[in-house]
């Protein structure tokens, strides 16, 4: 089973829900949390990929390890970076295409190397492991809000 199988399922889920919105929990709705998650799991897989593993650097980061152990985000306080930053409204179809590509790249996730990494804005380098937890931690996250938003 695919180490992302269960949130991806539930992102999976919400696309009924695709077009609600509460400006009291979040500037932006559901299909924008949805499209964003499948984003960023393209973008980590991409980085991680083409990292090479002999570059990678173990170093402690405490944000990181407290995310990471917590399985917290704290709310508002991160911002999106650029390359997965996306359009507030975005059509069914087209999550529909995310969402396949999100589920082949973490498919193929778990073949890559222990010390391929991605550079985190906040967290420095995470290797793979951390790179795989940080997708869930980060989708988790976003599941909260978008539950919150349909509540």
């Amino acid at each position: 089973m695919m180490f992302l199988q269960k949130e991806i399922d539930q992102l999976e889920s919400y696309f009924g829900e695709a077009d609600k919105h509460k400006a009291s929990v979040s500037t932006v709705g559901v299909a924008w949390h949805l499209n964003h998650c499948f984003k960023v799991i393209v973008s980590i897989y991409k980085a991680v990929s083409n990292s090479d593993p002999a570059a990678y650097k173990a170093k402690f980061n405490f944000k990181k390890t407290f995310v990471l152990t917590t399985g917290y985000i704290p709310r508002g306080r991160g911002k999106a970076p650029e390359a997965v930053k996306i359009e507030a409204t975005v059509p069914i179809e087209e999550l529909k295409k995310h969402l396949e590509k999100a589920k082949k790249y973490a498919g193929q996730m778990e073949q890559l190397e222990s010390n391929n990494y991605f550079e985190h804005p906040y967290f420095g380098q995470l290797n793979l492991k951390d790179a795989q937890q940080f997708i869930i931690v980060h989708t988790k996250h976003h599941l909260k809000i978008i539950r919150d938003i349909v509540a």
